[in-house]
């Protein structure tokens, strides 16, 4: 009996086609994750860098979750010189509900022990529609947290995109390489990197927090900005309610205290809200969650009267008006880690009344006091 290669079939081959065509993918995919920098934008670094972040936190008393609201209004450095609390932000500019709870949690399991949280929930405003978000997890959620937000939403295809971003750069960034081949072809370079090394040494600077320069008179009307934040008739969106539960129970399972703020929008906004319905059907959903979770208390800045000219647009503060803002919000979370805190769970924080933010605790107090609802 032969033990040779049967006359009738051939000899088997190495696919050396297939191999060498492996080869190429994985070289390129090397070569597009090893220039992440040429091929990024701002807010999908922003995630990436947050979800970084969030692993190194331990040793802050606070933390600071969220979107952009909290990433430009809620200084750590200034949280710290007012009351010896360290602190870091880790909100991220177009922010969601999950992305909040999956940074709170990649802390909490990193070993993060924060004594207090502060959190805008302000993506409760929006519908959270995953999809719109596929360039940007990748960056932040793990495989697992992919799988939990597609059961969540119920989007498949959502898993299928996200999963692929993560496993093939060239996939993940194809819009960032398709405009950098076209500058190329122009004779000019798109890489964000030199736009954004400032951005990024300001993170750096600020422990997560970038505070937008001084705004230069009144920001320009927005009209489709302002509908879209205050909608008539409006209902917390399920995927957000469900991220909202968890992000409040992992909080509360460690004891942790979370303070909700409610920042101050421009008045073109606050008015239509309050003319559409807006803010009390917000209102109401933040009481249910009183109710619900014994740990949290609101901090509204709604009513405290920013002047339009401290914003750089209809809802984002510029330095002077965070400076403000976050000189109300530290004395409060401090008195309260030390027993001394509101007697009830809906604090009206105290007017803005033309304040720089660099005034002295006593002049603030003349300015007038939180109040208690």
């Amino acid at each position: 009996m032969s033990l040779g290669p049967s006359p009738d079939r051939p000899p088997r081959r190495t696919p050396s086609g297939l191999l060498g065509m492996l080869a190429l993918v994985a070289a390129v995919e090397l070569i597009v994750g090893g220039r992440r920098l040429d091929f990024t934008t701002v807010w999908a670094d922003d995630w990436r860098r947050a979800a970084f972040e969030a692993t190194r936190a331990r040793g802050r008393d606070v933390l600071c979750f969220g979107d952009s609201l909290v990433k430009f209004a809620v200084l750590p450095k200034k949280i710290e010189a007012r009351t010896g609390l360290k602190s870091y932000n880790l909100a991220v500019n177009a922010g969601t509900m999950p992305s909040a709870y999956f940074l709170l949690r990649r802390s909490l399991d990193s070993g993060a022990r924060p004594r207090a949280i502060v959190a805008d929930f302000f993506a409760l405003m929006r519908p959270d529609r995953p999809e719109e978000s596929i360039r940007l997890y990748p960056d932040l959620a793990t495989p697992a947290e992919c799988l939990d937000l597609a059961r969540t939403a119920g989007d498949h295809r959502f898993l299928a995109a996200t999963l692929l971003g993560k496993l093939l750069p060239s996939y993940k960034c194809r819009f960032e390489i398709r405009a950098s081949i076209k500058a190329a072809f122009e004779g000019r370079r798109a890489s964000p990197w030199p736009a954004q090394s400032a951005i990024w040494a300001t993170w750096k600077a600020q422990d997560g927090a970038q505070p937008m320069p001084l705004a230069e008179g009144r920001a320009a009307p927005n009209p489709g900005l302002v509908a879209d934040l205050s909608p008539p008739g409006w209902a917390c969106d399920p995927i957000n309610a469900a991220y909202m539960e968890k992000f409040l129970d992992l909080a509360d399972s460690r004891g942790i205290p979370v303070f909700w703020l409610m920042p101050p929008l421009s008045p073109a906004v606050h008015a239509l809200r309050a003319l559409n319905g807006t803010d009390d059907a917000y209102t109401r959903l933040a009481r249910e969650a009183l109710g619900r979770h014994p740990r949290v208390t609101v901090l509204d800045a709604r009513r405290s009267g920013y002047d339009g000219w401290v914003y750089i647009d209809p809802v984002h503060l510029d330095e002077r008006g965070a400076k403000v803002l976050t000189g109300d919000i530290a004395p409060i979370v401090a008195d309260s880690l030390e027993g001394r805190g509101p007697a009830g769970r809906w604090v009206d924080l105290p007017p803005f009344a033309g304040r720089t933010g660099d005034e002295p605790a006593r002049d603030v107090a003349r300015a007038g006091q939180a109040q208690i609802r």
